[in-house]
């Protein structure tokens, strides 16, 4: 069933997202195999795009379980999760109001941990390059359209993490590089 609605929602993102789709995949994904979480999730990830002016309607409820997704320790699930909230997070870019909502549920926490330097050796899934640049774009979308994503980001040190990442200080004579200093420049 998941893979067929895979294939509907790469066509018809809408139209599965309006009839329910989303949290029909997300509500019981911590039963699935790997595998079939990843395809769930992808499935969430197409559901996303080109979201309508109504959404909120439809893709708020899932924001907690999305949210809680980001500590997830499979890459690929991990990767869905943050392009379906960085897709919400776009999509309401001009409703401050909609992203305080977003950002109510634990969101920008989550996310500035991920891009962090000194929890990027933690046990947390390597971070690939378009979910690194995401989580910044969703960070970014956060800190300029919502008072609450902003003092959150404030509140948690946001200038000190962004200044260990493009000046290398956070390296502290360790053997191995952290991945956010191996990233091309303009990352």
């Amino acid at each position: 069933c998941l893979q067929a609605l895979k294939k509907i929602s790469q066509e018809h993102p809408t139209a599965c997202l309006r009839a329910g789709a989303l949290m029909a995949v997300l509500s019981y994904l911590d039963f699935f195999s790997t595998g079939v979480q990843r395809v769930a999730l992808s499935t969430a990830a197409n559901m996303c795009k080109k979201l309508p002016s109504d959404a909120a309607d439809f893709v708020m409820e899932a924001v907690p379980l999305l949210t809680n997704l980001l500590q997830y320790p499979d890459s690929k699930v991990l990767e869905h999760a943050s392009v379906c909230l960085t897709r919400i997070a776009e999509a309401f870019a001009s409703s401050p109001e909609k992203l305080d909502e977003l950002c109510n549920h634990g969101l920008v926490g989550q996310a500035a941990s991920l891009i962090s330097i000194s929890n990027s050796g933690g046990g947390q899934a390597s971070l690939s390059t378009p979910t690194y640049t995401g989580l910044i774009r969703l960070l970014s979308t956060c800190a300029s359209g919502s008072p609450l994503g902003a003092k959150t980001l404030l509140h948690l040190g946001v200038s000190g993490t962004l200044k260990e990442i493009l000046s290398g200080s956070g390296l502290i004579a360790s053997i191995s590089v952290s991945p956010a200093l191996t990233r091309p420049p303009e990352q």
